[in-house]
């Protein structure tokens, strides 16, 4: 791009948050028609007035994602001021509501299942509620196989799992069926977060499927325009500063930190923010741990560029995931090595294996030891604080502008 006032500007914030002073507001669109004959709660925008007023929400938790996206017109992967090119930051706030609220499910036998499933993704498009969807197959349609797209609510302990949270869905816009065996470990997608953005209900706009619903992005998920740099950091204990001219202190990411170490000045491990496996060693400083198997690259059939961005963040992108023990307990064999659940069984696996082959483990460490998970989280260490950078610049006159919030983890 040749503007030295650009930053890292692609990184993304998932997170479940809470509010206990003043709870979070949103949108909710509740279902309002029950389609004849067949029992279905379905929403059916016919029979509302339009435009749509949704009913506001409050709830003193949420699930938040900040991200960010540009259009790249000349396809060079970078962001050029110059062509007309902006970086826009854009943040989702979806509220946890109780499990009871009511939520449709779309089911309609006079449509295709595309056309439910896409009457459920317009459903999510025009409310903010922390929900996902799933299919299911009865036969309450007179004996025949219908295809039920259901909205359900997710709680705190659901966020848990990597696959139900908002954009990690494997295969949106196609049909989002969750096969724990084969999407885990649900990476995060830059095409649901482009297609799952925030619309309203607009009559105007073309019902293309035929199912009564249509939806324009109106751009209330948008935060900010002409980003120069949004920046997530990660405070690293291991991680190494140098103290250059003037003693002024030069952290990892700085302008000219690579050049002096290329140059033999050697940093000094006091601690520094950093991104996530900047050094190639210690802690958030080094890669991830290969089981978590968040850098593992494009699954077949995933488009891998929407608006000059990769499609996937896993591919070259790193992933802090605080994770859960319910891959070790799911039924699932996520590693393949000695069945389901070896970590979780109360046998020492390592040592039967070994034993199958008439010799002793060579770590014998006792049943469910660490080396018998399934699974462990990308850096299995806590986090000490994050920082987070936002850059702004004024186009016309060039005025560079940023601002930094910290926030600790560790107990006063």
């Amino acid at each position: 791009s040749g503007y030295s006032y650009l930053g890292d500007h692609d990184d993304i914030i998932c997170a479940t948050v809470r509010s206990p002073k003043r709870p979070f507001r949103g949108r909710y669109v509740a279902p309002n028609a029950v389609f004849a004959g067949t029992a279905i709660n379905r929403l059916d925008f016919t029979l509302i007035p339009s435009p749509i007023t949704p009913i506001p929400i409050e709830s003193p938790f949420a699930e938040v994602v900040w991200w960010t996206r540009f259009i790249d017109n000349n396809g060079n992967l970078e962001v050029d001021y110059v062509d007309g090119e902006f970086v826009t930051l854009y943040r989702r706030l979806l509220l946890i509501v109780p499990p009871t609220t009511p939520l449709p499910s779309f089911g309609d036998p006079s449509l295709s299942e595309q056309a439910n499933l896409n009457s459920a993704i317009e459903y999510l498009a025009v409310n903010d509620i922390s929900a996902r969807i799933e299919r299911s197959v009865d036969a309450v349609n007179f004996g025949t196989p219908r295809v039920l797209y259901s909205i359900v609510p997710n709680t705190a302990k659901d966020l848990a799992h990597r696959r139900t949270r908002w954009g990690h869905n494997p295969s949106v816009p196609a049909v989002p069926i969750y096969n724990p065996a084969t999407n885990f470990p649900f990476p995060l997608f830059r095409n649901s977060l482009i297609n799952q953005r925030s619309a309203v209900y607009d009559p105007n706009v073309a019902d293309t499927d035929g199912d009564g619903m249509a939806i324009r992005y109106d751009g209330n998920d948008i935060v900010l325009n002409e980003v120069a740099a949004f920046d997530v950091k990660l405070y690293s204990p291991n991680a190494g500063v140098i103290i250059g001219t003037n003693n002024v202190v030069v952290e990892p990411g700085d302008v000219g930190f690579q050049q002096l170490v290329n140059n033999a000045v050697a940093p000094v491990p006091t601690g520094a923010y950093v991104d996530l496996g900047h050094a190639g060693g210690g802690w958030f400083s080094g890669p991830p741990n290969f089981k978590s198997r968040l850098r593992v690259g494009y699954p077949a059939g995933i488009t891998t560029t929407t608006g000059g961005q990769l499609g996937m963040v896993g591919l070259l992108d790193l992933v802090y995931d605080t994770w859960t023990p319910f891959y070790e307990s799911d039924g699932i064999d996520q590693d393949g090595v000695a069945g389901a659940d070896q970590g979780n069984n109360g046998v020492d696996d390592q040592a039967v294996a070994f034993a199958a082959f008439g010799i002793n483990a060579p770590f014998p460490a006792g049943p469910d030891d660490q080396t018998e998970l399934e699974t462990m989280p990308p850096y299995p260490h806590p986090v000490r604080a994050v920082k987070v950078s936002i850059r702004m610049i004024e186009r016309d006159t060039k005025q560079v502008r940023q601002a930094s919030v910290i926030q600790s983890y560790v107990p006063e």
